[in-house]
């Protein structure tokens, strides 16, 4: 049986989401790692009552290649993320840098999608 939860309620399943700071606290303990450097780089998430909840993607690679750097911009989502964003134009490139820089945006959402183009190859992304 499958049962499906809206984003809204992550906070039920926060603990599942990544790291808990209890988790990568014993990790760093037992590779002799920096638990402060850790805290520096991954901890961004924050869900309901855990309020930090760490990337699991970038924690485990630091922990295997002994070495705390940035490893998110490696990963698939966010590859594919830079596509929707481009597919947005400068107008949504703007609003993105805004809600950066903490400013609010106002948004109006529809049920008007883009078609998003398949790539297979690496050359489909240039055409």
């Amino acid at each position: 049986m499958f049962i499906s939860y809206k984003l809204v309620l992550i906070q039920n399943f926060a603990e599942y989401s990544g790291f808990t700071e209890n988790e990568v606290k014993q990790l760093c303990d037992e590779k002799l790692m920096n638990f402060l450097e850790f805290k520096k780089w991954y901890d961004g998430y924050s869900f309901g009552s855990e309020k930090s909840i760490y990337n699991p993607f970038s924690v485990m690679k630091a922990i295997d290649r002994k070495k705390v750097r940035s490893y998110w911009r490696r990963t698939t989502a966010a590859e594919s993320l830079i596509t929707y964003v481009n597919l947005g134009g400068d107008e949504l490139q703007d609003k993105i840098a805004r809600l950066i820089s903490g400013e609010s945006v106002k948004v109006k959402v529809g049920k008007k999608t883009k078609q998003v183009p398949v790539i297979r190859y690496k050359n489909d992304a240039d055409n």
